[in-house]
């Protein structure tokens, strides 16, 4: 089997593609495991019968939607779109779970609703018209659409970071599993010359790497938030302006934090009996 980029052609060796697939595919089982602990685990969203620990459920939709499409197109090219087939089936069974979970513990289930009738809709009309046409384009080219809001919905929570300048709800292992299944799954599609696959994931790229600066950016203002902060930790009063330098409520912090603000924590601390 041949395939060419660019101008380009090279014959497609099938155990080259298949390590790369099928390392692609162990990646994207990290990344589809990642809302696991978010949705099933303790503290989650079923253990707390509450949708509060996430922005939103959109990112569940999208990945139903995104591994439903992703199945019906590799389905019909099985000895090229093996790893793709594959792992896509699982995720759909994992997604499924996510947002089935998410949408009876969701304060708007009618959102949920038509959100859900949208995505399935489409998936159903692009299989209708694929059969129409005998092409797996339109599958392919709407599995491309689906996928490239799948990959960026992480950036659907970028408000509430910048708003917040606090990525508590923005885990890394999700951004950072999106960069590195984004960088393999390019690879894949650019030598077996699948475009369908090839621009979607070329798009994952850049968003892993925006939402991965974001992280960062944040995740170091909130340490300095939480450095600048007034509290009594284990009987020690920690600097508003620095990190405080006492460690037992014998001692007083030496910072630039005013006489009087020391002398009302003081008060304080009495008044509640210490520590």
């Amino acid at each position: 089997m041949t395939s060419g980029f660019l101008g380009f052609t090279w014959e497609v060796m099938p155990e080259v593609k298949d390590r790369i697939g099928w390392l692609s595919t162990c990646m994207t089982l990290g990344l589809f495991l990642a809302p696991m602990q978010t949705v099933w685990g303790r503290g989650g969203i079923y253990q707390e019968r509450s949708t509060q620990s996430v922005v939103n459920g959109f990112p569940y939709f999208a990945g139903f939607g995104s591994c439903l499409l992703w199945v019906l197109y590799a389905s019909q090219d099985t000895a090229r779109l093996m790893q793709p087939l594959a792992i896509n089936a699982v995720g759909l069974a994992l997604n499924t779970s996510f947002m089935i979970c998410y949408w009876f513990l969701s304060p708007q289930p009618l959102v949920c609703s038509v959100t859900f009738v949208a995505v399935a809709g489409s998936a159903v009309a692009a299989q209708k018209y694929a059969a129409f046409l005998g092409s797996a384009e339109p599958l392919g080219r709407l599995a491309a659409l689906m996928n490239v809001l799948m990959l960026s919905s992480p950036l659907t929570a970028a408000s509430e970071v910048v708003r917040t300048r606090s990525v508590a709800k923005y885990p890394f292992p999700p951004l950072l599993l999106t960069f590195a299944q984004s960088c393999s799954w390019l690879a894949f599609s650019a030598y077996i010359g699948d475009v369908s696959i090839m621009v979607p994931n070329l798009l994952g790229v850049v968003f892993g790497v925006v939402q991965l600066m974001l992280y960062f950016l944040y995740s170091g203002e909130g340490a300095a938030m939480k450095r600048k902060t007034s509290a009594k930790i284990n009987g020690a009063f920690i600097d508003i302006e620095g990190p405080a330098t006492c460690s037992s409520r014998s001692q007083v912090c030496s910072s630039s934090v005013p006489q009087t603000l020391l002398a009302a924590d003081l008060s304080i601390s009495g008044a509640l009996g210490g520590a």
